[in-house]
């Protein structure tokens, strides 16, 4: 099976019609939410879930809502290199300083176990970028990047997509973390934007 002989589309979870129950990303917190909190989440107006779907087979979902998310000195320097921060700015922090900013927060993200590990991920993911650098170029709405916590298995799918662990943390020093904190900047949003 390979994601290029699939035609993929995209619908909002409260559009559509397809069976959840058969979903199963094998990691049960995961499949727990989609079956049993996302409408909720979404009815509420908290998060909006979106549905990759194969004609009337659920091949993915991801969930996103808007969020500040606190960043910490190792965090800093990076930001300066990614003209978040001025000069200014990163010489006037101090050691236990923290910065609130806003960003999207990629809640949840999952492909169904038959379907992984043949870019059906990369192709959702790759949808779901263009929909946050068109929000931001398009539709004017400001945000600094995506944040995400990502599962230990799942760390080296999103650094190869553009995101980096948060808070000074090494993946490769660090592999047995329950959840890293990882981050994509708009800039580099926008970059992608103009590539796809």
């Amino acid at each position: 099976m390979n994601s290029r002989n699939y035609q993929l589309d995209i619908y909002p979870l409260l559009s559509s019609i397809f069976d959840l129950a058969g979903f199963s990303s094998q990691v049960p917190v995961v499949d727990e939410f989609l079956l049993n909190n996302a409408k909720l989440a979404d009815d509420e107006l908290r998060s909006q879930t979106s549905l990759m779907v194969n004609g009337s087979k659920l091949v993915g979902f991801y969930t996103s809502s808007v969020r500040t998310f606190r960043l910490e000195a190792p965090d800093f320097a990076p930001l300066k290199a990614e003209r978040i921060l001025t000069d200014a700015e990163l010489d006037s922090m101090t050691q236990g300083d923290v910065i609130d900013l806003p960003a999207v927060d990629l809640s949840y993200f999952a492909i169904d176990w038959h379907y992984q590990r043949q870019g059906f991920g990369t192709l959702m993911m790759t949808n779901f970028l263009k929909n946050m650098a068109e929000a931001y170029i398009d539709h004017g709405i400001g945000f600094s990047g995506v944040v995400l916590f990502a599962l230990n298995e799942a760390v080296p799918f999103y650094q190869k997509v553009g995101f980096r662990a948060l808070h000074g943390i090494d993946y490769e020093k660090t592999p047995d973390l329950k959840q890293y904190p990882m981050f994509m900047n708009s800039r580099f949003l926008t970059d992608l934007y103009a590539r796809l």
